[in-house]
């Protein structure tokens, strides 16, 4: 296959993709469709736009409504009259510990070939403390955790002349 034909064949690709993704507008989309929310036991589960002239045949369980808000979308539950958006809720402590003690192993796995003697003292004094004082707080993640965000950039590595 030649190059033209290929360019010919990513191009047709890229403009098809790009149409299935264009950003849609709520409500009228044009002379004749609608932008409507497909709702399954009382809950968005997608977005269409309908042609008003033929409209879908809904499945069974399935209800079209049309949006008049921008900001409608899948997750939000509807009850019957209005759109309703969906409780975030924080995560809990435990969860925010869990997960920074995951992020902890995983960094500290990251950075466990720092830890050996050979390349400790091949290390400048500044780069082999601060790797030792990065690890060290790694660790205070795995203990009883923390619900501090793990700031602490990686040192930089300094190799002895």
């Amino acid at each position: 296959m030649d190059m033209d034909c290929r360019s010919d064949i990513m191009s047709s690709i890229e403009d098809l993709l790009n149409i299935n993704s264009t950003p849609v507008q709520s409500g009228s989309t044009g002379t004749n469709t609608t932008t409507q929310a497909i709702i399954e036991d009382g809950v968005v589960t997608n977005i269409v736009i309908v042609d008003i002239d033929n409209p879908p045949t809904a499945f069974e369980g399935e209800t079209y409504v049309t949006i008049t808000s921008p900001d409608v979308g899948v997750g939000w539950t509807w009850n019957g009259t209005a759109f309703v958006a969906p409780t975030i809720t924080p995560p809990t402590d435990e969860q925010i510990k869990f997960a920074n003690k995951e992020r902890a192993k995983e960094l500290l796995s990251e950075s466990d070939w720092t830890a050996s003697s050979d390349v400790q003292n091949q290390l400048t004094t500044e780069s082999a403390a601060a790797w030792i004082t990065y690890r060290t707080m790694l660790r205070t993640y795995l203990g009883n955790g923390s619900t501090e965000q793990i700031t602490y950039d990686v040192p930089v590595t300094e190799w002895k002349s």
